[in-house]
């Protein structure tokens, strides 16, 4: 036990001496990093924020978006120039301009003293149709927490179109509107982690492998607890039940999947054993990603 709290002393001590660093890293110049999610259920709206050079004395504000240009481009054709949402980094369309089936789109964005950047072609996929959605009457138990109240949701879709490889579900558990922290698991993740088939994110937002179903009728379930937390008001937070279930069904593409593949969650001292990994980006002269989805939306009281 002495040596355990020699051994922490220790390590802190280490963890806790800086020492300054004269190195001058290199920079590529300011380039922009755009991010959006193009839906015909969504008006079109896009981030826009930059990079900062690595060392140096550096002022972080967001006047270089004053003379930015953001323009959507649909099928090889400027469609429209994106407005600025006040002061902040979003830029949406003021017509409320929503994508269409089938479309290919592209972002350029434009400014003094920026690279040019414009975002690969994606093309807005067939939605998948949901054809039954239901609780089962079924006594079921919590993956995560045996003690919480427990119900069984089935959805069951239909053929799954060729050009929507991949598809992503999102359930959340509502309050009084109020979206709660109660937890939904796939039936799918519980045998293997490591499947093909299934990419967890978060427990809300799950992307499968079309490859991985039938192409007529398919059925996946979920355990949904019943309980979670709520913000009731600002900074006050609360266990409740929940009332209704919202379901979100999207079909998209592989880049979809590899762009949130590649976000890194890890903080702090742990990100000092991570191996590099290759900036996932479909962006031309800039960083981050403008992917495409279609959504079917449906919700459930329970």
């Amino acid at each position: 036990m002495i040596l355990r709290i020699v051994y922490l002393i220790i390590l802190i001590s280490c963890l806790s001496c800086e020492k300054a660093l004269n190195v001058n890293l290199p920079y590529e110049g300011n380039k922009f990093v755009i991010f959006g999610e193009l839906s015909p259920q969504n008006v079109v709206s896009i981030q826009v924020e930059r990079t900062f050079p690595p060392t140096g004395s550096v002022t972080i504000n967001n006047e270089y978006l004053s003379g930015t240009k953001v323009i959507l481009i649909e099928d090889n054709k400027e469609l429209e120039v994106l407005k600025r949402v006040g002061l902040s980094t979003i830029f949406s369309s003021a017509s409320f301009y929503k994508p269409k089936l089938g479309k290919v789109y592209q972002i350029r964005v434009e400014a003094a003293g920026f690279l040019t950047a414009e975002s690969n072609p994606q093309t807005i996929p067939p939605p998948i149709e949901i054809t039954k959605f239901a609780f089962s009457n079924k006594s079921v138990t919590s993956p995560l927490n045996q003690q919480i109240p427990t119900k069984l949701l089935s959805i069951e879709f239909a053929e799954i179109p060729d050009n929507a490889t991949y598809f992503v579900t999102e359930i959340v558990g509502l309050y009084k509107n109020l979206e709660t922290s109660a937890n939904v698991i796939s039936d799918l993740t519980i045998p293997d982690f490591g499947s093909p088939c299934v990419f967890t994110f978060t427990s809300r937002k799950i992307v499968y492998s079309s490859n991985c179903f039938n192409k007529n009728e398919n059925k996946i379930n979920f355990f949904l607890e019943t309980v979670g937390t709520a913000e009731v008001s600002p900074n006050k937070y609360m266990q409740k039940p929940i009332d209704t279930v919202s379901i979100k069904l999207s079909s998209t593409n592989k880049f979809y999947l590899d762009f949130y593949s590649n976000l890194n969650p890890t903080e702090g001292l742990f990100k000092a054993f991570e191996t590099a990994r290759t900036t996932v980006t479909n962006i031309k002269n800039g960083y981050g990603a403008i992917l495409t989805k279609n959504q079917v939306i449906v919700s459930l009281k329970i």
